[in-house]
């Protein structure tokens, strides 16, 4: 039908319209993406380096930081909670923390002591 305006079906662009803005867009994305990610290796390298944390270790430390549970990081990860409890005592002797605020406290500072940010 003529003059007819349809639009995508999740809603999008108008069906036919000029694709460049959202290629823009996906690509401005993905280089978000990959800052992000890469930002968080160098995070990750520091933990390993500064407080020889494991993968394993940095792993459970970003869930529970997130304020994920044991029980929840068990599920996740396919492991006992026995097994987060033992990781997450590691953490917090290798970090010299008690709780999980001064946890958080301990990153923010590092971080920003890095970065001047945190994320």
């Amino acid at each position: 039908m003529a003059g007819e305006f349809r639009v995508g079906a999740l809603g999008g662009a108008p069906l036919g319209a000029d694709s460049a803005a959202a290629d823009v867009a996906n690509s401005a994305a993905e280089a978000a993406a990959e800052a992000a990610e890469a930002a968080r290796e160098d995070r990750c390298r520091i933990l390993e380096e500064r407080f020889e944390l494991s993968r394993r270790e940095i792993e459970i430390m970003d869930l529970f930081a997130q304020s994920r549970s044991a029980n929840w990081i068990a599920d996740a990860l396919v492991i006992s909670k026995n097994t987060v409890h033992s990781h997450l005592r590691a953490i917090y002797t290798k970090l010299d923390v008690h709780t999980r605020q001064e946890l958080l406290d301990s990153l923010c500072d590092l971080f920003i002591e890095k970065y001047h940010y945190w994320h």
